[in-house]
């Protein structure tokens, strides 16, 4: 199959770094694949990710012979800004990184002058918004809709925001844990001091809670003595104030502040963590690719029970409540302090089901299947594409009678198949 993957795929983009290996697994599989570049502006000069697959700019045409188009969402305009204009032309596969999309409509609106297209009915979407597994903040609830309803498929990385993705999609919409590659265990040797290490990384904001961890160690001091706790990753400077300020006022060691690391460096960190702490609130993206990185490590990982994190085993990590509570924290890492060798082979487990769970052959088999449904359906949704592009008054305005119609008639028409 000949496949087009539009994506950001500069060397400093996760989401590149996912499709880098996603692509060169359907490539090894006989796929014809080619990667467009989604970036605007300066991003769009970045270096590119060294692959031996094509990669055409985020300008390039649509190649003619393509049988599939496959977007990549993300909550970051400079990153994404290339996809609108390939979601309007295709009905493609959307892929959703975030649940949180404002920022990327705030980006387009600001750098490129663009607005989000809107829905024209969202009963679906207060429907979606009565179930409680839905987590999409109501202000970023039509944008993801928005995308979604351009969409001959769609993609999420956890059950959190799916019922707002498949309230709006025409094709199907499945869950599928992110994939991402192993950064490699550094077994650096260092110097064991009788402080306990606690670790949070990425880039460090109030969404992963390091203050949370710093209540939860100040409470834990008594018990344990001086617990050190390092954030790997990059912070604004008024953060790193406000949390050198709080460790000084509840009276505990001020956090080790590493910045931004190197893979090597960042997994030396991590082999050197007592426990990693992969905690969220809210949670605005989709898969975590931090809570992937941390479980390759083999080390005790606490997590928030919530979203993707929720999918891992119970007894693979240490999950406690999503919120702002900081006794659950602390018993959990009691609970490792106490029972080191508990806790790592827990984590060892944790490492074997990431290295399946988490591979990128394991994703391909269940895109492949998707693939199949959404080809099934594609010719149905490329000529309603069709009729609705006719649908417009002289003057530009869409014949909102007219595109109601033609969808119920293609819902009485083709709703049965799918039952």
């Amino acid at each position: 199959m000949r496949i087009l993957w539009v994506t950001p795929f500069n060397t400093r983009s996760a989401i590149g770094t996912y499709s880098l290996e996603v692509c060169e697994e359907l490539t090894g599989r006989g796929h014809d694949v080619q990667i467009m570049r989604a970036e605007s502006g300066t991003e769009a000069h970045w270096p590119s990710i060294p692959t031996s697959i094509p990669i055409l700019g985020p300008d390039a045409l649509v190649p003619a012979d393509i049988d599939l188009v496959v977007i990549n969402y993300g909550n970051h305009a400079p990153y994404h800004a290339g996809t609108l204009r390939i979601a309007a032309e295709w009905p493609a596969i959307a892929i959703f990184h975030d649940a949180e999309m404002r920022h990327f409509e705030w980006g387009m609106q600001d750098r490129h002058h663009t607005r989000m297209p809107c829905l024209m009915g969202e009963d679906g979407l207060q429907n979606a918004a009565l179930l409680e597994s839905d987590l999409v903040d109501p202000g970023s609830r039509p944008i993801l809709a928005a995308l979604a309803a351009m969409a001959s498929g769609a993609i999420v990385h956890g059950p959190h925001y799916q019922p707002t993705v498949a309230a709006a999609c025409p094709g199907p919409v499945e869950v599928l844990p992110l994939c991402f590659p192993d950064i490699g265990t550094i077994q650096a040797e260092y110097e064991r001091t009788p402080a306990r290490r606690v670790v949070i990384f990425g880039i460090i904001s109030p969404y992963k809670q390091p203050d949370r961890l710093l209540r939860a160690v100040s409470d834990l001091q008594a018990e344990f003595g001086n617990i050190e706790v390092h954030l790997a990753g990059a912070i604004e400077e008024h953060y790193r104030s406000e949390l050198t300020d709080l460790a000084v006022k509840l009276g505990v060691a001020k956090p080790v502040f590493h910045g931004y690391l190197s893979d090597q460096d960042l997994s030396a960190v991590l082999a050197q963590a007592d426990a990693i702490c992969c905690l969220r609130h809210p949670v605005t993206e989709g898969g975590s690719a931090s809570l992937i990185t941390a479980m390759y490590q083999g080390r005790p990982l606490i997590v928030s029970n919530i979203a993707s994190y929720s999918m891992v085993p119970d007894n693979l990590v240490h999950k406690i409540s999503y919120g702002e509570e900081v006794s659950d924290l602390m018993v959990a890492l009691r609970e490792i302090f106490l029972n080191p060798a508990h806790s790592v082979k827990m984590a060892l487990q944790a490492r074997e089901w990431a290295k399946v769970t988490y591979s990128s052959a394991t994703y391909v088999d269940r895109l492949e299947i998707f693939i199949a449904q959404v080809i099934d359906i594609l010719p149905v949704l490329q000529s309603l594409r069709q009729l609705a592009s006719h649908a417009i008054c002289p003057d530009g305005r869409v014949m909102s009678t007219a595109l109601f119609t033609i969808a119920q008639a293609a819902e009485d028409l083709f709703k049965p198949r799918q039952c």
